[in-house]
């Protein structure tokens, strides 16, 4: 997918490099630590936001074919990048030390540190018209810690330990519009004038001559907001594993958490030369004024397993847990001086969970069921001026069974398959509002993969090896409320991988093919121009084939 604009890059182009380094340190037998660095780079081109609402859909008409976007000229002073893409720089840097005290008890420290820096400029309006143009710069960096003591015995097994999570984020969006394309593809206030005419043409670059009777006759706009984020976790927690025969295992623990978020706000946003008013309504102006709220959380989160072996090759077990999404602490203007505070309570999960694993013959496989209920569920819903505001719509459940299963049909032959069902969502009650009865975003209600693989000894050391598979995902909804405009149907799609290995697998060389029939379905859908009253729609990957090789030393 091209920007036909020549000195931007082909769309969803990937350019990525990522590095690692590790050291191991073995004094003794007894003690041993792992330094692990990571960098990784993603100099990634613009996504390809389609809208659909003005014309033409694509330079070919059709939603899969090329997109002519016009991004805004004046990017690089207001958005941070000259053309659309994605800069990313992700630093991680990861300590690991076990040491074993005795034949019982042993200690494990993991210690982490990450960096990003991420600046992503975006057309948001999908078309040519320099319209909705955002960019988007996080950056931040993250600390943590962990210390675990376990006790490893015959008939009992133990460990108790503390967490400590700390980071400090921030994430500023500019935006920058000409004033009087805007206002007409926003609200058509100039008569016959359409926001882009069938031939690509930005009409609605005109109105800005019209709206001021020939005083200008290009008017940038440019705006900004900026989230900041500061949390920390401390939380302690303890496991008791108890045999009281060989066959039963019986499983009890928790997690007691304490939690300090703070949160900011800053916004820049003048009044339009043309409007008298912001042109995104509903935001409000702080002039660069932080405004800033903090508060405490305290959850207890229990969990409960048991397993039970039927024989050496077939287990039973069962679970009860309870898991949780913290609460969110948004801070927004309610007008230029004063800020607007809202208190998100958590989403904690109750999870039940029982099933069957095992090994007959050249069978292997697994069978679950599981049950979740969801008490202030969180989601996720688009404002008018484009940003999102995490909000609590009530009760949610899901049940979902799963099966696995492996054949092992010859020493160089096997085949595989899964399948899931979930049957659940936001719960249909009036409480619920307008998003009752809806299906969770992204989430099928079936799917499956199969396929086999061929892995033969060819002499010498060499093997070749091939395995084609087939994956299906029935009908998702990329929005809460769900919407049939912002949705999917069902997608299949085949994928390939083959090659030959050589030297006890130490060098390879593989061809790969993803989606082989070249199947046209969505990645995502609504996104920010939704809020505009223009969604866009992004295309998934199309038929990708390659290359690869690997030498491992």
């Amino acid at each position: 997918m091209n920007n036909l604009d020549p000195v931007q890059d082909d769309l969803y182009a990937q350019n990525q490099l990522g590095v690692r380094g590790s050291l191991r340190f073995t004094p003794s037998s007894e003690f041993t630590a792992d330094l692990v660095l990571t960098y990784d780079r993603q100099r990634n081109s613009g996504t390809p936001f389609i809208t659909t609402r003005l014309p033409p859909v694509s330079v070919t008409g059709d939603l899969y074919g090329d997109v002519w976007l016009g991004g805004s000229p004046v990017s690089r002073e207001t958005l941070g990048a000259e053309k659309l893409g994605l800069d990313r720089d992700v630093y991680d840097i990861n300590l690991t030390a076990r040491w074993d005290i005795n034949d019982n008890w042993s200690f494990t420290s993991v210690n982490g540190y990450r960096r990003f820096d991420s600046l992503e400029v975006f057309d948001a309006d999908g078309s040519r018209a320099w319209y909705l143009e955002f960019g988007e710069d996080a950056k931040g960096w993250q600390v943590s810690h962990e210390g675990r003591f376990a006790y490893d015995g015959d008939t009992l097994r133990a460990s108790v330990g503390w967490n400590y999570f700390y980071e400090n984020n921030s994430q500023y969006v500019p935006f920058s519009s000409e004033e009087g394309t805007f206002i007409q593809c926003s609200t058509g206030r100039v008569p016959n004038l359409p926001c882009i005419a069938p031939d690509n043409t930005v009409t609605a670059s005109r109105a800005t001559a019209i709206l001021s009777e020939g005083r200008a006759t290009v008017l940038p706009y440019f705006s900004w907001f900026e989230n900041r984020g500061r949390n920390q976790s401390l939380s302690a927690f303890g496991e008791l594993t108890w045999l009281p025969s060989p066959v039963l295992e019986l499983t009890a623990g928790a997690r007691v958490l304490t939690e300090r978020r703070r949160s900011g706000f800053a916004a820049f946003v003048p009044n339009a030369v043309l409007a008298g008013r912001p042109l995104i309504q509903t935001q409000i102006n702080t002039n660069g004024q932080y405004f800033w709220s903090k508060d405490t959380f305290h959850a207890l989160l229990p969990r409960f397993n048991a397993l039970y072996r039927l024989n050496e090759r077939v287990n039973l077990y069962a679970t009860i847990s309870k898991g949780r999404r913290s609460p969110t602490v948004a801070v927004s203007a309610a007008n230029a001086t004063t800020a607007k505070i809202d208190l998100v309570p958590a989403e904690n999960v109750w999870n039940y969970e029982g099933g069957i694993k095992g090994a007959a013959g050249i069978l292997s496989g697994s069978l679950g069921v599981y049950y979740q209920k969801y008490d202030n569920f969180q989601v996720s819903v688009r404002r008018p001026d484009g940003t999102n505001v995490t909000q609590s719509i009530g009760s949610a459940s899901n049940l979902g069974v799963e099966a696995e299963a492996h054949l092992q049909l010859a020493s160089w032959l096997s085949a595989f398959g899964n399948v899931g069902f979930i049957g659940g969502g936001i719960d249909d009650k009036p409480e619920n509002g307008r998003f009752a009865g809806n299906q969770f975003r992204l989430q099928p209600k079936w799917q499956w993969a199969a396929g086999f693989t061929v892995d033969a000894p060819v002499g010498q050391g060499a093997r070749a090896f091939l395995t084609p598979s087939v994956t299906h995902r029935s009908k998702i909804y990329f929005e809460t409320p769900n919407t049939e405009a912002i949705s999917q149907d069902a997608v299949t799609l085949v994928n390939v991988r083959g090659g030959l290995s050589f030297a006890d697998s130490r060098y390879e060389i593989a061809a790969f093919a993803r989606n082989v029939f070249n199947e046209e379905y969505l990645l995502d859908a609504g996104n920010t121009g939704g809020a505009f009253g223009y969604p866009t729609f992004i295309p998934a990957e199309p038929r990708l084939y390659g290359v690869q090789l690997t030498a491992r030393f």
